[in-house]
């Protein structure tokens, strides 16, 4: 495995070096061969292997068995790249209805100590990622502000607004002064990323939330609230840590489509 160790190496993202490592172990269980036997054929197997999971699973998979072989062979450690022949399948997004501002002091109302209410509040404010989220530090908190650290070790600074300050600072007041990190958990460790989310899923379930409340949709929650309040597409971007506007505008759900529409194309340009 030490071929697989040197180009996870190469990744910035801990998410995708762990994503991108079982693809390709996985791959490389399924074929039993070493990178230089591998054949087309091999690699036409191996994705047909993949029929019945999502069409954004088999789109990351392809991804990174693409990234490592052309790795390999831009290093010249292997001579050919069985994997041009791959095509990723086109991603059918399933659209994921976010919460509503009722739905989010529903949840909120259902948490029961001050640090998941922190957590709830903090998420629908800033729509910070979960690796981001659990790596703060008590030292990355200014005031208001917070120093985060987003994919490829890319940092930028985001606002609490008054109420997620509120319960930030009832947080702290019970908070056990144990470790470094912001968010800590019943065992005085730093909270994980499956904590966090189990959190939020016992909290949807205990207000009654009928959806699927996870990290994921409480950002895409808090970049559509922004969008609501007529927030401009680009501050929102900022917030967010997209280097793309096009992936915000895939965050952000515009919920009244007709009536912004409508608000648009009325003005009197001449």
């Amino acid at each position: 495995m030490k071929r697989v160790d040197l180009f996870i190496s190469t990744l910035n993202s801990e998410n995708t070096k762990k994503c991108y490592r079982r693809d390709i172990v996985a791959m490389l269980d399924l074929v039993n061969k070493t990178e230089e036997d591998i054949t087309v054929e091999d690699i036409l197997a191996w994705k047909a292997s993949l029929e019945g999971q999502s069409t954004a699973t088999i789109s990351r998979k392809i991804a990174s068995i693409k990234m490592y072989f052309n790795f390999l062979c831009s290093n010249k450690i292997i001579a050919d790249d069985p994997t041009t022949v791959l095509k990723a399948p086109k991603v059918h997004n399933k659209e994921k209805e976010p919460l509503g501002a009722e739905e989010i002091k529903e949840l909120l109302d259902a948490a029961k100590n001050p640090r998941d209410r922190a957590i709830i509040s903090l998420m629908c404010n800033t729509g910070l990622r979960i690796s981001e989220l659990v790596n703060i530090k008590l030292d990355d908190i200014k005031d208001s502000n917070i120093v985060v650290t987003g994919k490829g070790n890319k940092q930028r600074v985001v606002h609490m607004n008054a109420t997620t300050e509120k319960y930030m600072h009832e947080y702290f007041r019970v908070r056990k002064d144990t470790i470094d990190n912001l968010f800590v958990s019943n065992q005085g460790t730093k909270m994980s990323p499956r904590a966090l989310n189990n959190t939020l899923k016992v909290c949807a379930k205990r207000a009654g939330i009928d959806k699927n409340v996870h990290n994921h949709l409480m950002r895409t929650t808090a970049a559509t609230l922004y969008l609501d309040n007529n927030v401009p597409i680009q501050n929102i971007q900022a917030m967010l840590g997209h280097e793309q506007i096009e992936t915000t505008l895939r965050y952000a759900k515009i919920r009244n489509k007709n009536k912004m529409i409508e608000e648009t194309m009325g003005k009197e340009l001449w």
